[in-house]
């Protein structure tokens, strides 16, 4: 099998050090962006809803 477009490194960024950071009442949500791609990690306080 083969795959078309896959990269063939492994990629790492360190977690202490996202590309963006947006903050929300009662949330952080730090972005990072790896391989072309964005993964985020929202960290939420209690209390914090989705919805208003």
């Amino acid at each position: 099998m083969t795959t078309t477009g896959a990269k063939d490194k492994a990629e790492h960024k360190r977690a202490e050090a996202p590309d963006e950071v947006l903050t929300f009442e009662k949330a952080r949500l730090e972005l990072f962006k790896i391989a072309g791609g964005t993964v985020g990690r929202l960290t939420a306080e209690p209390g914090w809803r989705w919805s208003t």
